[in-house]
């Protein structure tokens, strides 16, 4: 999907969040 996997690696907490966030942004768009 996202360059998320690349993120998990370093924080896996903030990658979920990111993704989280992005997909409400969709949600609500």
């Amino acid at each position: 999907m996202f360059s998320i996997r690349r993120n998990q690696e370093e924080d896996p907490l903030e990658a979920v969040e990111i993704e989280i966030t992005q997909a409400r942004r969709k949600a609500a768009a």
